[in-house]
């Protein structure tokens, strides 16, 4: 698979793990700005880029984490049941075949 298909898919289950969080931005709510993929332990102290480590945050909410006021976990408690059924919905999409 191309990278480009990679980045398709990721994309597609990024929308979904977006969707399964509220569709905006976990702790402000925003829905009409791009959403970063926030650490909610940080990358420099160990946190890995997994999705169990990772929430949908606007620039402004996600660049509020310091060192005085670390990140906490805003994401819906009934997260990882939402994300199956969201990625379960994006994959009966009809789409084109990534294949080169």
């Amino acid at each position: 698979m191309s990278n480009r298909g990679r980045d398709k898919m990721f994309d597609e289950v990024w929308e979904a793990f977006i969707d399964a969080c509220g569709g905006g931005c976990v702790q402000c709510g925003r829905t009409d700005v791009h959403l970063d993929k926030g650490h909610i332990i940080p990358y420099r102290d160990g946190g890995s880029d997994q999705f169990f480590n990772r929430q949908p945050l606007c620039a402004w909410c996600n660049n509020s984490e310091s060192y005085n006021n670390p990140m906490r976990d805003y994401r819906p408690k009934n997260w990882r049941e939402c994300f199956i059924r969201c990625l379960a919905k994006k994959l009966e999409e009809p789409r084109p075949c990534l294949v080169d």
